[in-house]
């Protein structure tokens, strides 16, 4: 409607400004006229007061050549509302001709004959949303080149659709073509079966706990391709009402670095079989030399091959635990679990280290009859391998004590010595493989790190755990648990 519009009276516009939350202004005729306009419009124009009652393209004349004004003359004429979001505007502020981004509308107020009264305008600035979108997107881009470049592939399941997305790169390894759409079930139909129920518990307990996960597991791609070892790491997320929603993780192809650690395990393997024959002999050659020594009564030769023996029973111990370490890591360690007495077991373990030991003060402290339900053998070298260390790391003429109890149906088994303990910083990593804590203490104490390695992986596919308590220089207790006995 050409021409002019009726003047607004003070309580009109504060009814019309009141329908707007966000920055507002109101025009009027077909020459767009700032009628009047709220203090957030005005900061975002860059102006004052001073433009009310002129066109909104001499007020702002950054607008001229933009499409706004001709859409508001638009909206006039044809009484329809127009709304655009994130839409880009040329502004100036401070004397700075800027790029800003608005979601906003133009609402046409007709009146009862259906001709415009006045435009409404409403607008919300989304800059710094659309500027850190785009610096989300070119995040996401760079990581996703960063993955790519490391061969390594995204994936996310949806656990309220049960959707299954994953990128590129994870397709490229599972041997999935671009239009395959993989299920969920179709991707634990690759694992193979041997681990199958492995991954998906440690799922499920992501899910369940909220913490990130990691497993390797072997796979047989769709494609028919060569069996894969895949590492898998990732985490859950929640609603704020902790409900799950989904569940996302990197998978990495480790199948090189598994078939170089087999090659390895395989050649220590070979390596420590080969040297056990020859050591055998050597310490059969000593006891013999060690008992004519004896016979002639020959004091130096007795202590001198007592000392050889010594070392031979180290290089053994050593050599052993090279090979249990082979074994354990290709596969060839099996658990041959059967019920047996604790203590006498303790017992057992304890009267094989005192022989050489003969320094030191071990008891084993009495308790309630236990029988538990592991291998024998594989539980003995653990307590072996703990009274070893405990021997190891503690000063001639200390005590090293043993308890056993039963907690929540489990055996507990704590070893205790009064050695140099642990700093905390060191703790964690006391169970790695190949690990060694590195002091002026320890420099001249033999060992490769293998021994608590060894110990935490029988204690774990027992369905145990293994921990420590330790203060520097006030000694070490180690701890582990194992199933109780079906009938105890």
């Amino acid at each position: 409607m050409k021409g002019k519009s009726p003047r607004l009276s003070s309580q009109e516009l504060l009814e019309i400004l009141s329908m707007s939350e966000n920055a507002t202004a109101i025009y009027t005729t077909d020459d767009i006229i700032i009628q009047t306009a709220n203090d957030a419009m005005i900061q975002f124009w860059g102006k004052d007061r001073s433009i009310f009652g002129r066109p909104l393209a001499d007020a702002v004349p950054e607008l001229r050549g933009q499409p706004y004004i001709e859409i508001l003359k638009e909206v006039w004429r044809t009484g329809k509302t127009f709304e655009a979001k994130d839409a880009p505007a040329e502004l100036s502020l401070n004397g700075k001709l800027q790029t800003y981004y608005f979601n906003f509308k133009y609402r046409a107020i007709l009146t009862t004959t259906g001709d415009t009264y006045c435009i409404l305008h409403t607008a919300v600035n989304v800059t710094e949303n659309i500027k850190s979108r785009r610096r989300l997107e070119k995040t996401t881009d760079t990581l996703k080149q960063a993955l790519d470049s490391a061969g390594m592939g995204t994936w996310s399941n949806d656990l309220i659709s049960d959707v299954l997305t994953i990128s590129k790169q994870s397709r490229l390894i599972h041997g999935v073509t671009d239009e395959k759409h993989l299920t969920l079930e179709e991707s634990f139909q690759m694992i193979d079966p041997a681990q199958r129920e492995i991954v998906a518990e440690t799922i499920r307990e992501a899910i369940r706990t909220g913490e990130a996960f990691e497993v390797e597991y072997l796979i047989h791609p769709l494609d028919d391709d060569k069996p894969k070892w895949l590492r898998s790491t990732g985490k859950a997320y929640y609603d704020q009402s902790g409900t799950p929603l989904s569940i996302s993780g990197i998978i990495l192809n480790i199948t090189e670095q598994k078939q170089d650690e087999m090659r390895k395990n395989d050649f220590i393997g070979m390596v420590s079989h080969e040297l056990k024959t020859p050591l055998t002999s050597l310490k059969g050659y000593v006891q013999l030399l060690n008992a004519k020594a004896k016979k002639e009564d020959d004091a130096f030769a007795v202590n001198a091959l007592s000392r050889v023996e010594t070392q031979v029973n180290k290089m053994g111990s050593m050599i052993n635990g090279f090979l249990n370490l082979s074994r354990l890591e290709s596969g060839k360690i099996h658990l041959s679990k059967q019920d047996f007495n604790l203590e006498e077991l303790l017992a057992e373990s304890i009267e094989e280290a005192r022989l050489t030991a003969t320094d030191y003060n071990i008891t084993l402290h009495e308790g309630e009859t236990i029988h538990i339900h592991a291998d024998r053998d594989k539980v003995g070298q653990v307590i072996s391998n703990l009274l070893s260390n405990a021997v190891k790391y503690s000063p001639r003429g200390k005590s090293i004590e043993l308890f056993f109890k039963t907690v929540d149906n489990m055996a507990v088994i704590s070893i205790k010595d009064e050695g140099m303990g642990i700093k905390p910083q060191d703790i964690d990593k006391l169970f790695e493989r190949y690990s060694r804590i590195e002091s002026k203490h320890t420099q001249n104490i033999s060992g490769f790190g293998i021994g608590l390695y060894l110990c935490s992986e029988i204690i774990q596919r027992h369905e145990g755990k293994i921990w420590v308590e330790s203060e520097k220089g006030k000694g070490s207790t180690f701890h582990f648990n194992l199933p109780l006995s079906l009938e105890q």
